[in-house]
Order: structure tokens, then sequence, then C-alpha cells
């Protein structure tokens, strides 16, 4: 998010010293301790704000919070860590972070502060803006803004309104994000908070920005500007103006310049090595947008500099190499020259594992050999390009599934969390109301009733988002599998078709070569012999779908019928959440089965995954999520190029249960805290070994139980070797050696 230093920034996590602080500092102006610890912040302030000092705006703080604990100011307690919240936000220091929200929330609770309790989901969404968690972000800035901001439309308010904006930004509902900002916008107009007012016009810019609607960025970027001025903060002014120049570039090359110059010139003020980073990438696309590839050259030859001293961002190091060796090569420099700095890349990316810069430089690469007309360098450079473009394209596309699954869990768990804290707070309301009725006063009893309505329509207004999470979820999965299988068929109907075409030709060359009785033999032969093909293709695919039946009722149709008893019994006990909860929990269970189980059958008739490549990765990954989910250390070695070896169905299907068989048993029965997986292949061989530091077990029980007879059957149809050593106390290895 911030540390992306070619294109736009938004900002996110704004800092709001001040009105609340004061406000009670006023309600105890006679107490020592409230003189004392706003003072504090307020002196925290002026040194991040006017000195730009934010270690010291930290110390400050910290001791703050040191001071109202050894008073027990509780009060001077919550804002203090509530501004302390704020400056590690905006550090991006979000583990801290996350450990002082609740804290907030619980000093909120006994202070009966609602706005303290506002700001702790206000900061919760915050972090979870910063993780990516989109949906989970978006509840809580809303929660916070219906529990009190809102209603008292001050500095946090505008925060809330802001990074919500951001947020719908990042998920592209501009509607809103423009809507959410303008709100903030008006309350920090209304404050008179230049710097407010500059960070909600500067999101907006920068989302017209991504959509490729320059004139709208154009717009709102100068009005955000012109309140970058009038703030004076100098790190934000040269962040602006490298905005603007980047967004005139397609629209005015002369305004371009004028802002890439007050860009460098603010960002050397600042000394800040992030702004002049920034500032020389801004110069560079400028120079390189007039046709001034020498000054473009020499501004990437600063960025490198800078970047290869501090090794602070490598992933843009390495391509600023790529920029270095294409203006290198447009100012017809020596190959050696330009070659070495497409090297240089080249060494980076493969050390951080970055195919991304890997995808984009090959391609580079062969633009380059193709300039000194040596295509065939060119066609090998273009093929690599390719190959790793359909690999990030294939990984991008089970990520997006992956991710997705993960932000429900995680939804699904904050909603948890949050169901737990409502119900703490309105068994706390219940009570102060039935004391408020006791004591007479039916004002504070209406008004703690409308508080636990509000909480009650909260949870419901939660559990409503998570079920429309949930059926996404499942939409996209079904939407994937399908689109998988629709595949499997084109390419087994494309088969069918090419080798009915093959037939057809050798019938034609018979016809042509043959005297009419060959003919008439070759053609009766012929019919016999396309039947015959006809019958054996129908006996496989027979057996594809009988196989693939028996897996349906064998595992899916019992997990289904399973899910049906647990969501009668559900229904059936309604009214006890205990009950509900376990039977829940057993039904989702079996779902992640079915899910896994139909994953498993699309993957195993897909013939694209009969090469080793493709079986390595799904190992690789099975292997990593259970062992993750146990918490064991693992290491999993695999050769880093497969060869292109082609494997049966069948055969790719035993080894692939046989591993997760043994994967399984590790995890469910080894009680290791390590395990090392290695598979290597040699002179056509395949050689699996799996070790842990696991309980081990007695020889003799090795017939019984834990799968294991059903690993060596499945050794035997791989026509290979299993052997597995265990002794108590002394871990279980297992090694597999099969050919191919």
């Amino acid at each position: 998010m911030l540390k992306n230093l070619c294109g736009f920034l938004f900002v996110v996590g704004i800092i709001t010293f001040g009105s609340p602080g004061k406000s009670y500092a006023q309600k105890d102006k006679n107490r020592q301790d409230s003189v004392t610890v706003f003072r504090m912040l307020e002196h925290a302030e002026e040194l991040l704000f006017k000195y730009n000092t934010y270690d010291s705006a930290i110390n400050i703080t910290r001791q703050a919070i040191s001071y109202s604990l050894q008073h027990n100011y509780l009060i001077g307690q919550a804002w203090s860590i509530i501004k302390l919240n704020d400056l590690l936000v905006v550090n991006n220091e979000l583990a801290e972070t996350e450990k002082n929200i609740s804290l907030i929330f619980q000093l909120g609770i006994r202070l009966r502060d609602s706005q303290a309790i506002a700001i702790s989901f206000l900061q919760k969404a915050q972090v979870q803006l910063y993780q990516d968690k989109y949906d989970s972000a978006i509840m809580n800035f809303e929660k916070s803004l219906n529990y009190n901001l809102e209603k008292m439309q001050n500095s946090y308010t505008a925060v809330a309104y802001n990074d919500l904006g951001y947020t719908w930004g990042r998920k592209e509902v501009v509607e809103k994000l423009v809507s959410c900002c303008l709100k903030s916008l008006a309350i920090y107009e209304k404050l008179k908070d230049p710097t407010g007012c500059a960070d909600a016009l500067g999101n907006i810019s920068s989302v017209y920005y991504e959509l490729g609607q320059k004139d709208k960025a154009i717009e709102y970027g100068k009005k955000s500007l012109s309140y970058r001025e009038q703030a004076g903060n100098i790190n934000k002014l040269a962040l602006a103006c490298c905005n603007l120049s980047q967004t005139y570039l397609a629209n005015s090359i002369d305004e371009a310049v004028k802002y890439q110059q007050l860009c460098v010139k603010y960002a050397e003020q600042t000394g800040s090595e992030d702004r002049l980073i920034h500032s020389y990438i801004t110069s560079s696309l400028v120079a390189n947008a007039q046709k001034k590839n020498q000054e473009a050259f020499e501004y990437e030859l600063k960025v490198i500099g800078l970047l290869e001293n501090s090794r602070s961002d490598l992933i843009m190091l390495s391509r600023r190499y790529i920029a270095a060796a294409f203006l290198a090569d447009m100012l017809k420099k020596d190959s050696i020259i330009t070659l070495s700095y497409f090297n240089k890349s080249m060494q980076l990316s493969k050390e951080i594992n970055n195919k991304t810069n890997q995808r984009d430089l090959f391609l580079f690469m062969s633009n380059f050999y193709i300039r000194k007309n040596n295509f065939e360098e060119a066609y090998k450079n273009y093929k690599k390009h390719i190959l790793y473009r359909d690999s990030i394209s294939s990984i991008e596309k089970q990520q997006n599934i992956d991710e997705l699954e993960k932000k429900y869990q995680t939804a699904k768990k904050d909603v948890e969390i949050e169901r737990l804290n409502s119900n703490q707070r309105i068994n706390q309301l219940e009570i102060e109301k039935q004391q408020a009725i006791i004591n007479g006063n039916k004002l504070e009893a209406m008004q703690k009733t409308n508080e636990i309505s509000i909480l009650q329509q909260q949870q419901q207004l939660q559990n409503l988002r998570l079920s429309t999470q949930e059926e996404e979820l499942q939409k996209q999965q079904l939407q994937t599998k399908n689109k998988d299988q629709e595949l499997a068929l084109v390419q087994k109907e494309q088969l069918l078709s090419e080798r009915k075409l093959e037939n057809q030709q050798q019938l034609r060359n018979g016809i042509i070569a043959g005297t009419i009785l060959l003919l008439l033999l070759g053609g009766i032969g012929f019919s016999r012999y396309q039947l015959k093909k006809k019958l054996e293709q129908q006996t496989v695919m027979q057996e594809m779908r009988n196989h693939i039946a028996s897996d349906l009722h064998d595992d899916i149709g019992a997990s289904l019928s399973n899910i049906n008893i647990l969501n009668e019994l559900t229904r059936r006990n309604a009214t006890n959440p205990q009950k509900v909860k376990e039977y829940l929990t057993k039904a989702s269970e079996d779902i992640r089965q079915v899910s896994e189980g139909i994953s498993d059958i699309v993957w195993n008739i897909n013939p694209r995954y009969d090469d080793l490549a493709h079986l390595f990765v799904r190992m690789k990954r099975y292997a990593s999520d259970i062992l993750d989910g146990k918490n064991i250390d693992y290491t999993i070695q695999f050769p880093e190029q497969a060869p292109d070896w082609k494997l049966g169905m069948d055969k790719r299907r035993d080894l692939y249960l046989l591993f997760k068989e043994a994967v399984n048993n590790l995890a469910k029965y080894s009680n290791a805290t390590m395990a090392i997986i290695e598979l290597w292949l040699e002179n056509g061989r395949v050689r699996l070994s799996i070790n842990d530091n696991g309980i081990g077990f007695e020889a003799s029980s090795l017939k019984a139980g834990n799968g294991l007879q059903n690993m060596k059957d499945r050794a035997v149809l791989l026509k290979g070797n299993l052997s597995i050593n265990s002794s108590p106390g002394k871990g279980t290895q297992l090694l597999l050696d099969m050919s191919m």
C-alpha cells in the first residue's frame, strides 16, 4: 500500500490528536493527572507535525501511558493508547496495534466511553485495511460510524469516512469512494484541517488515476496540492507533486515537468530516501516521455545507487535494473552494459523468487535480441516469457480462490469475536437498565434499551454479510470447478476429433494406393478397426465414469448425507446454542472434505496435469496446508525443474493419494514438531522420502490401522517399493522408490 513508490499512494491512518483528549482535560481540569497526560500528548503531536520526528512522538506517547498506569488514571491511559495506535498504524506497525485495540475497547467499556469504543472499531478496521481484508475493514468502519462517530462529526469521524472511502476504492466501487471522501472533506473543512482535506482529495484523485480518468485525477490532485501547501508538510508536498507530475504525463508534458521539478525540490528538502527514490523515478518517466534518454538513464542510476545501499526494496531494485538496461539499449551503449543490467535483474529476481519481474525481464530481453537480429535468443527468451506468464496466470487464479476463502474464514472469526464482545456489552447494559429502573431513572433505562437494540441490529447485519460472503465463496468455487470440467471435456473432444481425422487420412491414402479389391478389403478393415477403436474408447470412458461415480458415491455421497443429517440436527436443536455450534462445526468440516474430494477428482481426470510439474505443485501445496494447520515445522525439497515426463491418470492418482495418506498420518498421529519431505528424480525413477521426529510406533503394528496397509497397496499398483521404518520415540521414515 504505502510501499509502492512508482504509482499513486493512498493516504490511510490519519493521526488525529487533540479534540477528544482536550475535552476530557476540560472535564478533569482540577486533576493534575489530566493536565500532565494531555500536555504530553500535545507535545507528541507537535514533535510529529512540526518537527517530523516520529520516534520522539512515540516515546512521549509511551511516557503518557506509563504515567497513567502509575497513577491509575484510566481516561489518560485510554486516550494515550489511542494516540499511540494512531502513530503505529501510520508506520505500518500492525502487530502492536492489534494488541492495543482490545485494551482500548475494555477501557471504553469500563469508562462507559462510547467514543473510545467506536475508535477501537475504527483502528481495527485500519489494521484490516493494511492487511487487504477489505470486507472486514468495511464492516468495522461502518460499525465505528454507527456506534458513535457519525454523531460526533470530529476528526475521527473524518478519518473513518476517509479510510472507508479508500477501502471502497480498493474494491473499485467508485461511487461509494467519492461519497465517503466528500463526507470526510466536509468535516475536515468544518474543522479547518488542511492536512485532512488534502488526504480526502488525494484519495479521490488516486482512484480516478487508476481508472484511467486523468482529467478527474488532475482536478482533485490540484485541490489536494493546494491544501498540502496550506499545511506546509514538505514530505506530503513532495508526494503530491510527484503524483501530479505522473498524472500529467498523458495530458501535458510542460505541466508534468513543472511538478516534477517541484517534486525533486521538496524531496531533497526532506532528505527522506523514500521521497528521493519516488522523485527520481518520476523524473526518469518525465525525461523518457521527452525522449531525453540520457537524462532518464542518469535518474535511474541515482535510484539504483540508493536502493543498492539500503536494500530496502529489492523488488523495486530489480525493476530499476530492467529500466536501466532498456535505456542503455536506447542510448546504443555497449551490449555488455545492457546485458549486465539484465543479468543483475535476473539474479536478484531469482534471489527473491519474484516471477512477475522475471516474466517482464524475459520479454524485454526478447525485444533486445530482436533489435540485435539474434532471433534464436529472442525466441528462447520469448518462450520463457510465455511460460512465466501462463504460470503466474494459473497461480493467480488459484490464489484468488484461496484469498476469497481466507477472507471468508477471517470474517467468520471476526464476527464470532464481535458477537462475544456485543453479548458481553448487552449483558452489562441489561444490568445497568435494571438498575436504572430500580432507581426510577426512566430516561437512562430507555437509553440502555436503545443501545441494546442497536447492538442486536448490528449482530443481525454482521450475520447477513457473513452469509452473503459465504454464498459468494461457494459461487466462485463452483464456477472454477465448472470451468475446469468444461476444459477437460473440450480437450477430450479435441483429442477424439484429431484421432478421427487421422484415421480418415489413412483411409484416403489406402484408396489412392490400392485397387478396387484392396479398396473393398480396406473399407471392411477400416470399419472393423473403427468399431474396435470406438469400443476401446467407450471402455476407457466407461471405466473413467465408473471410477468417478465410485469416488462420488463413496466419499462425496457419504459426506453429503452426513451434512444433511447435521443440518436436520441443527434445526431440531435450534434452542441449544452449544449443540448448534457443534453440529455446524462438523458440517463445515464435511463441506471442506467434499470440496477437496471434488477438486481431487477434477484434477485427476484433467490431462493437462499429467506432467510432473503440476503434480509436484499440488503435493507441496497439500503438505504445507496440512503441516501449517498442525503447527509442524517442515522442509519440502522437490526438484526446481521437473523433466517433461508424463504420468497416466491412474498412476498419478495413486502416487498423489499415497503421498496424502503419508502426510495425513504424520499430521494426525506422529505428534511431530519437525518434518522433512524430499523427492528426487534419477535414471527414470522417482524417490520420495518423508521423515518426522514424532513418537514413532512398533513395527508389529504396521499391518493395523492408520492407512499404512493402504499405502502398501498403492505402492504395489505403482510397481514400486515402499519401506516404513519406525521405533517408539525415534520418529518415522517412509521411503518410496518407483519407476516412471
